[in-house]
């Protein structure tokens, strides 16, 4: 042990690789345990659509515009973004995937509302629309916001409807119905619903885009992506990226050796990949298109490889330090699991520039329901990185040979690394 600590401190490099070693599993758990913290109350930068189409009712020379009170209240919500959209956009925008969730005020909410005293009181009804399959997680987070809006509502309409109100408007009502045509039997019906009324004025119904059976389903994009990754990492780890000297008489260069050694690593990505998605059929995960998510999962399985086979061919062990790393951010900073705005700044900053953000999101399409300009503009993206990579690594494997080498050297003197 005294020797190994010799070498380590008397060797740069090698303090170095241990540093990572140490930093690295911290990063994983910390960093999803600040995801997780209570990402319900860190929802204000979560877009919120509500849409009013409420006809306002005047009564007796009073005017009573229930939605637009709606409307004005989520206003000075600060736990939302809310944004105001017509029902097209909502509709269109939740179903592509732009937002998470809408609430819709229909026409005849304010109407519905202030029939109180009629035979058959209605409640107000509000609609509340969401993508399933954008994000597992959001869905439950704006259910929630849903159910607690539903509340205060209302809680606020019970205040507004007093008995003054509600005198008036049967004052309204009574005008227009003679007394001789009200039995008995009707005025019991009659105040019974208005007492189910008054216990709740309002309803909400729900509808979801891309429904999905199952919470399984719902994370499968993101595990599944993910799993590629930690393959490649793998294989990585366990076959050499270099070729045995002693078996070649020839020199070979290093762009050979590249591309000589990529083939095996490859043929191991197809494998797992292979193994990965039979293991998604047989546990029946929803999948809206099997051909295209098969296909999917191959271009994402050969891709990732070629990038983490790229980086350790590169660098050596920092390579693969370089690879966990990256792997350790994916899993907050894509939105593959939580919503991105929830996650804090970081994250939100660099998850453009992840490989995996676009990965997920073009997964998730075969799975829930395809949008194919969803599709096509998130694997095109995604695509760009393997090849920016392979462009990269010709370019620079050469010039980082000699350096990669003595580091490769330098970590081997320690006699701490393989």
């Amino acid at each position: 042990m005294k020797k190994d600590m010799e070498s380590l401190l008397t060797n740069p490099i090698a303090l170095i690789v241990i540093l990572a070693v140490i930093i690295i599993p911290s990063l994983y758990s910390l960093c999803n345990i600040d995801a997780c913290w209570d990402p319900y109350n860190r929802t204000d930068d979560m877009d919120f659509i509500i849409v009013n189409n409420d006809i306002s009712q005047t009564i007796n020379g009073t005017t009573y515009s229930y939605g637009q009170e709606v409307v004005n209240a989520l206003d000075n919500d600060t736990n939302f973004n809310w944004v105001v959209k017509s029902e097209d956009e909502a509709r269109n925008g939740i179903k592509n995937g732009d937002y998470y969730a809408a609430i819709i005020i229909p026409s005849d909410f304010t109407s519905n509302i202030l029939s109180i005293n009629t035979a058959q009181p209605q409640q107000g009804e509000i609609e509340y629309i969401n993508n399933e399959k954008i994000n597992p997680i959001a869905p439950r987070i704006t259910e929630t916001a849903v159910d607690k809006i539903e509340k205060e509502i209302n809680n606020q309409i019970i205040k507004e409807l007093d008995t003054k109100t509600y005198f008036q408007i049967k004052a309204i009502n009574g005008q227009a119905q003679p007394q001789n045509q009200t039995t008995n039997q009707s005025q019991e019906q009659n105040t019974q619903n208005v007492e189910n009324y008054f216990y709740s004025p309002i309803k909400t119904t729900s509808y979801s885009y891309y429904d999905l059976d199952n919470f399984g389903s719902g994370i499968a994009a993101f595990y599944l992506t993910l799993s590629q990754w930690v393959g490649a990492i793998i294989t990585a780890a366990l076959l050499s990226v270099k070729i045995d000297k002693t078996k070649i008489k020839e020199k070979v260069s290093s762009i050979e050796t590249y591309f000589g050694k990529m083939g095996i690593f490859l043929i191991v990505s197809i494998c797992q990949t292979l193994v990965i998605t039979i293991g998604t059929f047989m546990l029946s995960v929803d999948i809206a298109d099997p051909l295209l998510f098969i296909i999917t999962m191959f271009i994402i399985g050969l891709s990732t490889m070629l990038i983490v086979y790229s980086l350790v061919s590169t660098f050596g062990n920092v390579g693969k330090a370089i690879a966990v790393i990256i792997l350790v951010v994916q899993i907050t900073g894509t939105g593959g699991l939580y919503p991105i705005e929830v996650v804090g700044t970081f994250f939100q900053t660099i998850n453009p520039y992840l490989p995996y953000t676009y990965a997920i999101s073009a997964l998730r399409e075969p799975l829930g329901g395809i949008i194919w300009a969803n599709y096509l503009t998130n694997i095109g993206i995604f695509l760009i990185y393997p090849i920016v990579t392979l462009i990269l690594t010709c370019i620079i494997k050469e010039k980082l040979d000699k350096k990669s080498k003595y580091a490769e050297e330098k970590l081997e003197e320690s006699g701490l690394f393989a």
